[in-house]
């Protein structure tokens, strides 16, 4: 058979129009095997070198393909938790896991020691004498600051209570009392209403009148009453010698100003 009738097949003519059954050669082996028709080609197609190497496709038709499994030629041995009957070993494995997951590892110490060239007796008679001169400095030094500190903490002690110490009012004019003595609820010779003030005993010794002796003025008006040389020169006499005598410093505002000198208060005060 030509080549293009095995092509066209033995029902077919050239054209490509079907034959008549008449024509067409008909043969009917009943002992034959094998078939009659002519094998297709056996040569493929020739493929891309990628595909001719790929692997199978893991997904065919929206389908996974389970991949092959891999098997060990080892026998396989039933674990210990399967084969214990109380499950100990799980237990205690699982209880050790748990504990080691939640403490912290402890920290490694790496402690270094340092040599020193020399034998030990020598090292030892090196420094003994100079921690004992150390030891000796170190308490001579600490008595010398604690006198140091006990004589500065005096001092400012002493400042301290000078400087924050509160003066009454009496402290203020414990001068005026040398030579007046003061009064409240005083009734007036004449009229009887009670008065307060202060009573002048150099004028109430002169045997002056109630309007003399008898001031109701303020501190300011006392010592100008004591530094008038005018009317009351024997005033200053007695205040002086009254402060004097009990240590009190005298006020600028109760001195002549003819007797004005260091060692008084000034009037602001």
């Amino acid at each position: 058979m030509c080549p293009a009738a095995a092509e066209l097949g033995c029902a077919q003519n050239a054209d490509g129009t079907l034959k008549d059954a008449s024509e067409i050669e008909w043969q009917d082996n009943p002992d034959n095997d094998q078939p009659t028709s002519t094998p297709a080609s056996s040569s493929k197609p020739a493929l891309a070198p990628i595909f001719d190497r790929a692997k199978p496709l893991g997904k065919i038709a929206g389908s996974r393909r389970p991949p092959s499994p891999r098997r060990s030629a080892r026998a396989t041995r039933p674990s210990a938790r399967i084969t214990d009957p109380d499950n100990a070993v799980g237990t205690t494995a699982t209880a050790v896991k748990r504990k080691s997951a939640g403490v912290a590892p402890s920290a490694r110490k790496v402690l270094r020691l340092e040599t020193v060239s020399g034998t030990s007796t020598d090292s030892d008679n090196e420094t003994e004498p100079a921690s004992e001169a150390e030891g000796a400095d170190s308490t001579e030094a600490s008595v010398i600051d604690l006198r140091e500190y006990e004589k500065y903490k005096a001092h400012a002690d002493v400042d301290h209570a000078a400087k924050h110490a509160k003066i009454s009012r009496e402290d203020h004019t414990a001068d005026l009392n040398t030579v007046y003595k003061r009064v409240k609820v005083h009734a007036h010779p004449v009229t009887g209403v009670p008065e307060d003030g202060a009573i002048c005993l150099v004028c109430i010794k002169k045997h002056l009148p109630y309007s003399d002796h008898f001031l109701k003025g303020g501190v300011s008006s006392l010592r100008k009453h004591i530094a008038r040389q005018v009317f009351h020169k024997d005033h200053y006499e007695v205040y002086e010698a009254g402060c004097v005598e009990l240590g009190i410093p005298m006020n600028e505002a109760a001195i002549p100003p003819k007797r004005q000198g260091p060692g008084c208060v000034p009037p602001s005060a």
